[in-house]
């Protein structure tokens, strides 16, 4: 539905509403490339989720490129993915996406870091103190890796916070 309205100040207003039909029909699918990210996603069986996360966003172009290099940590429990808006599910894809390729003896190689995330200011705490692996804003630990052409996905416990600090104290 359009509407055209004047813009004058009395007698001579005028009003027209009309429809607009779409003749080029709706827009194309998406056809998942072998290699990508997504394609991997999706025949995981831990990574459905994560695949249908992707789906809800408008960034599935560019995982679903098989050229890309950048690092995904995929939750192995991630749920409520279908009740999720559209921002919260691009949010939480960005904040779970780093824009380049680590791997597992670089996130190894320090006791304590930060990690710039996709996510527009936002870091993850990684540190590995006391633990057999990673650990990702004191809230998931890495669980296994896999790399997919030339990026890296590794599959982790529970979802990263969208809200926070991963320094501040937990106890309130």
């Amino acid at each position: 539905m359009t509407t055209l309205q004047g813009f004058t100040d009395g007698s001579y207003d005028y009003r027209h509403q009309y429809d607009i039909v779409d003749w080029r029909g709706p827009l194309p699918g998406l056809t998942i490339n072998s290699g990508s990210i997504l394609h991997f996603l999706l025949q995981h069986p831990k990574g459905k989720a994560m695949a249908s996360l992707i789906a809800k966003t408008q960034l599935a172009g560019f995982y679903n490129d098989p050229q890309s290099c950048f690092t995904l940590f995929v939750p192995v429990n991630l749920q409520g993915v279908k009740c999720m808006d559209s921002y919260t599910a691009q949010q939480l894809l960005l904040l779970h996406s780093l824009p380049f390729s680590a791997c597992y003896s670089f996130l190894k190689s320090s006791h304590m870091m930060f990690l710039d995330t996709r996510m527009t200011g936002r870091k993850i705490l990684l540190e590995n103190i006391n633990t057999t692996s990673p650990t990702l804003d004191r809230c998931a630990q890495i669980v296994s890796q896999v790399q997919v052409g030339g990026s890296m996905v590794y599959f982790i416990t529970s979802p990263l916070r969208l809200d926070g600090n991963p320094l501040a104290n937990d106890s309130a």
